[in-house]
């Protein structure tokens, strides 16, 4: 599941931002499209619920202009990027290993 999860937002205009999701923002998911947060580490993952919960998070975390619709932040935004469960928890590779 997402919660926790870092997502970096790249934004059209070069800026970047992160975010972690938590539950509000799973909920805000389940909310607005009908499933469950426990489909979304599922094959069935879609790229619009990933930056939904970027924008649910920016939003919680009071980043976004005052009223910006998912709709309208989306069309600034250049990529997103989940960090990896086991790239938070792993430190730096050890190359004497």
């Amino acid at each position: 599941m997402l919660d926790g999860r870092t997502i970096e937002i790249g934004y059209v205009d070069g800026k970047t931002s992160e975010v972690t999701t938590g539950p509000a923002d799973l909920v805000a998911l389940e909310a607005k499209y009908d499933m469950s947060a426990l489909d979304i580490d599922g094959d069935n993952l879609r790229v619009t619920w990933i930056f939904f919960l970027a924008w649910s998070a920016a939003e919680r975390l009071g980043r976004l202009n005052a009223g910006q619709s998912f709709e309208q932040w989306v069309r600034t935004v250049a990529s997103v990027d989940v960090t990896d469960e086991d790239e938070e928890t792993a430190g730096p590779l050890d190359e004497t290993a």
